[in-house]
């Protein structure tokens, strides 16, 4: 069998020389690029039987202009197998020293770094790379002749390899746009592909080891929790190891991240008030981390008290105002424990807090896990309170109720709010956007959702969906602010509620600043770049806009958010 690999022609991304790595952008083939095509088309001349085209614009377009030039029109077919490199968070940026030096380690044999922070590996690639190619053996005659219309270092990947296995020692060579390569593969490749599959896998197993490993080593037990629950926890983080591997959101910097947090941090209790082993199965428990919150704390616990909370568990990170005073002379008729740790905070680790936290109050109850910025609200809990949204979760077998987070904000710009009142929060901060969100299917999450004012002023993408209500069982574990594990609890959700989300407070922007320079945040705290960077230059700056801007007036304001369910609570 015959196989001409074919790279797409001149694109429009090759002009602006970024890398173009998601399917939905809309690049395709300058007018150069369509004859570059057809001119390497002229080079063809057996019959073609089939030709596969990578799921990209650019490379559908180069394998129609290919089928057009030949004469017996072979027939299109679409293979994810051959798609560009995942270039992660590289996407749409040009190529830099970086990158480069990402792409020397996987030639020297790194074979799992990846291109960013959730690109691909040089293991994943091969793999998909060596798994179409035995397909093709399998599916075609040994006189057959296809095309397949690629990339240029998935094609030259493929070239090593099949250098490889005719033991022919050839350097990288740069494949160039609409340059034809053309190689012969018999069936008895075929075992010499699968040899190096079964590489590849084995090096995965090294990974998964490694992994455990890691895990393992971070082992220790805690006083005031059972051995077993805590054997429980170290088997689920292990199992995370071992399936993470191939999963970006689950690298082996933040299962380092969450297993510190978890085992590593020194976190004590100062005050309490729950009883651990009066705790009934109805009761749930609200867990909360903050640092220097006296503008929201008291809002906060309200907020909570009113829906039907009255056990809550706060995790302070080091506060030097009066959060915790202000914490610890609350009503006597909720019962709060406050922990503390000056453990230097990191998303992912806080991550690990929180697990330790659920280990230690017990599985099978219901969390609510928030932010002091968070009021968790729902079409009627002003009249249902938690319990309502509960049962519904209940009765419809739900594991977590999924929220849209929804910033508030003034009708004023942004700088212009010097201090506020506890009490005067909500009165001042007390427009959402109404209609700019969308939401995205997604295998992990099963849904990501974007848009809202940050996304409309700072042009980002913050990640908007988030479970803050979730049924604990010995499975669940806290691993993202976004999502848990296992995946299939994601799935097993419904965004029904909102977060009333207070960003952009009196104060802040001197914290963000210092997000900025302690890089504390995701991805070394880029969104918060953006916000210092445009608040600086441009002092006026402001999130209310006559069009989009609507006033939260009770949790009825939720019903012009579409993103949000309609479901009946009342049932």
């Amino acid at each position: 069998m015959k196989i001409s690999y074919i790279r797409h022609g001149e694109s429009e991304a090759n002009i602006l020389k970024v890398l173009s790595s998601k399917i939905e952008e809309p690049y395709k083939l300058t007018e150069n690029g369509i004859n570059q095509i057809k001119t390497a088309t002229l080079s063809i001349k057996d019959k073609i039987m089939s030709v596969y085209s990578s799921p990209f614009p650019r490379t559908i377009q180069s394998a129609e202009v290919i089928i057009d030039s030949l004469p017996d029109k072979p027939n299109l077919i679409i293979d994810d197998r051959i798609a560009e490199i995942n270039y992660g968070n590289y996407n749409g940026k040009p190529t830099d020293e970086k990158l480069d030096g990402i792409r020397k380690k996987q030639i020297a044999g790194d074979y799992e770094i990846r291109f960013g922070s959730y690109g691909e590996n040089k293991r994943e690639i091969l793999m998909r790379i060596c798994d179409f190619l035995i397909d093709m053996i399998n599916n075609h005659d040994e006189s057959d002749h296809i095309i397949a219309v690629s990339h240029s270092v998935i094609i030259s990947l493929a070239e090593s390899l099949i250098s490889q296995i005719n033991n022919l020692q050839k350097e990288h060579i740069h494949t160039h746009n609409a340059s034809v390569k053309t190689f012969t593969l018999t069936k008895k490749d075929r075992d010499s592909i699968q040899q190096i599959i079964d590489e590849l896998k084995g090096r995965k197993k090294q990974e998964e080891q490694k992994r455990k490993k890691m895990v393992k080593n971070k082992l220790r037990y805690f006083s005031g929790i059972s051995k077993k629950a805590q054997n429980q926890s170290l088997n689920n983080y292990i199992e995370i190891a071992k399936k993470g591997v191939d999963n970006p959101e689950l690298s082996n910097d933040i299962l380092d991240l969450l297993t510190d947090g978890f085992y590593h941090a020194d976190i004590k209790l100062i005050t309490k008030r729950i009883d651990t082993t009066k705790l009934e199965k109805n009761d749930v428990i609200l867990i909360c981390a903050f640092k220097n919150a006296h503008n929201l704390i008291k809002l906060f616990i309200e907020h909570y008290r009113k829906i039907g909370i009255n056990k809550f568990v706060f995790i302070d990170n080091g506060s030097t105002d009066e959060s915790v005073e202000i914490i610890t002379n609350c009503s006597n008729d909720i019962n709060v424990d406050v922990w503390y740790t000056d453990d230097e905070f990191e998303g992912f680790k806080s991550c690990g807090w929180r697990q330790r936290m659920m280990t230690y109050y017990g599985v099978n109850r219901w969390y609510l896990d928030l932010d002091v910025d968070e009021l968790f609200v729902y079409n009627g809990i002003e009249s249902g309170g938690i319990s309502k949204i509960i049962n519904y979760a209940t009765k419809n077998n739900l594991k977590a109720i999924g929220s849209v987070m929804l910033d508030t904000y003034s009708n004023k710009p942004v700088l212009n709010i010097n201090k506020l009142d506890s009490a005067d929060i909500q009165k001042v901060y007390k427009y959402i956007d109404r209609d700019t969100y969308t939401k995205m299917d997604n295998t992990i999450f099963k849904y990501r959702i974007f848009g809202g004012p940050r996304n409309r002023v700072f042009h980002i993408k913050p990640f908007l969906q988030k479970l803050p209500l979730i049924y604990v069982e010995d499975s669940t574990m806290n691993i993202n602010p976004h999502f848990w594990y296992p995946f299939s609890v994601n799935f097993n959700s419904q965004i029904v509620s909102a977060l009333l989300h207070y960003k952009f407070l009196p104060g802040d922007f001197d914290q963000y600043k210092e997000y900025v320079k302690s890089g504390v945040h995701w991805n070394n705290s880029s969104e918060y770049k953006v916000y210092v960077s445009e608040l600086l230059n441009n002092k006026d700056l402001t999130f209310f806009d006559i069009n989009h801007s609507m006033e939260y007036k009770s949790s009825k304001s939720l019903g012009f958010i579409k993103i949000i369910d309609d479901i009946p609570l009342n049932s």
